[in-house]
Order: structure tokens, then C-alpha cells, then sequence
């Protein structure tokens, strides 16, 4: 009971403010239609660098428009629609670079 106390006082999303920027932090399972999940996220969050959600496992990086959506898909392998694998973020005052990293 304990830990299901501490697990609804998480907030939903958490804001971590970087150098050059705003980085958002959320499940995305709010969001359960993933044809409008990124507009439905820049429209909740639209002056932050970058939204990172999971929920869906699908690994994505959305730079189509601003806020960048990032998906980093499933670190290990259940479920893990691309392979297993993380999506790094460099974060530097002037800009913010992200890489594809997958295991073999």
C-alpha cells in the first residue's frame, strides 16, 4: 500500500529546465490517439525545447515542428517495436543534439 501511495504522488509530467531550454518528461498514455499524440503534446507544452513521452514503446523523433517530440521506444525486449534501444540528448546552451542507439 505503501508504494501505491508513493506511485499517485507522482505528478504526470515532470519540467527540467537545461541550458538553451525546457525539457518535458511524461508518459504519454493521456494521449491515446497517435495520430494527434504530438500535436495533442506541443499543444499542452508549446514553449519547451523538447517533450519526451513513452507509453507506446515505438521509438520516434518528431523535429517536424517545434517542440521536438521524442519517443526513445523500449529499452529492453518486450515490446520493443524498432529493437531495443535509447535515444540520447546533448544538451548545450545554443543547441540540443539527439542520437539513436540501439543494442545488438
Amino acid at each position: 500500500l505503501a508504494d501505491q501511495a508513493r506511485l499517485r504522488a507522482l505528478p504526470e509530467a515532470i519540467e527540467i529546465v537545461f541550458a538553451g531550454g525546457v525539457l518535458v518528461v511524461v508518459h504519454g498514455h493521456q494521449w491515446p490517439q497517435a495520430g494527434s499524440r504530438h500535436v495533442c503534446l506541443r499543444k499542452q507544452w508549446p514553449a519547451v525545447k523538447c517533450i519526451v513521452y513513452g507509453h507506446s514503446h515505438r521509438r520516434v523523433i518528431d523535429e517536424h515542428a517545434q517542440p521536438i517530440v521524442v519517443n526513445p521506444g523500449a529499452g529492453g525486449r518486450a515490446r520493443a517495436y524498432a529493437g531495443a534501444g535509447w535515444i540520447g540528448l546533448v544538451v548545450g546552451a545554443a543547441q540540443w543534439h539527439l542520437t539513436i542507439n540501439g543494442f545488438s
